[in-house]
């Protein structure tokens, strides 16, 4: 880090970014799996909602989302609908699954943002058709 960020982070001066899911359980940066369930292709999908929240004090910039993995297209992603959030502020967006085969499903989920010690902010997806 530079010297001007390394006393800005010492200050608080920083964005932070708050990924939860649901609302108010908070989701660690590369740890754990979010199970979406298991269902049936026929059976519908399964939709779940993420608020990105700006814990920091700065103002926060979104990227881009993206996802990778073995079975990324089972999992489709919203756009966001703001790409800058003031502190305090948040934003949603919904990732749905719907599994085209049987069996277990999986996925990863990368948002892109301003927050140095969390970008990309990782999430491993899972479900099973």
């Amino acid at each position: 880090m530079s010297t001007s960020h390394l006393a800005a982070h010492a200050h608080g001066l920083v964005p932070e970014v708050a990924i939860e899911q649901p609302v108010g359980s908070n989701l660690v940066d590369g740890v754990g799996t979010l199970d979406f369930g298991s269902l049936s292709p026929s059976s519908g999908t399964v939709e779940k909602t993420f608020t990105i929240r700006n814990t920091g004090a700065v103002d926060l910039s979104l990227g881009s989302i993206t996802k990778d993995g073995a079975n990324s297209s089972d999992f489709a992603i919203t756009a966001l609908s703001l790409t800058t959030l003031a502190p305090g502020t948040s934003t949603t967006f919904t990732v749905t699954f719907a599994p085209a085969p049987t069996g277990p499903r999986s996925a990863a989920l990368h948002i892109a943002t301003n927050d140095a010690d969390e970008n990309p902010f990782d999430i491993a997806l899972a479900g099973s058709g």
